[in-house]
């Protein structure tokens, strides 16, 4: 088990590590509805701002600019919260 899915498991915050930052995700349960909404829409850099909130998004945005990224990184945080990394 990842360190990750540990802090989800204790419904603690999830430090995510990315592209050489950590972003701080709430566990599954505390995800705000419009991320769950976007994803389902398809909409996945609203997913993801919703996800980060503005200032995390922000740093987000200033490293990574490409499609790939925010959908790798997204990809990581389901997967942590489903517990597949």
């Amino acid at each position: 088990m990842s360190t990750a899915q540990k802090q989800e498991a204790e419904g603690k915050p999830i430090v995510l590590p990315f592209g050489g930052d950590d972003y701080t995700i709430p566990t599954g349960e505390d995800w705000d509805i419009e991320v769950l909404e976007a994803a389902e829409a398809g909409q996945i850099v609203t997913a993801t701002k919703a996800l980060l909130g503005p200032e995390q998004w922000a740093k987000f945005r200033a490293k990574h600019n490409k499609v790939g990224a925010i959908r790798e990184f997204f990809e990581a945080a389901g997967a942590v919260i489903g517990g597949n990394s």
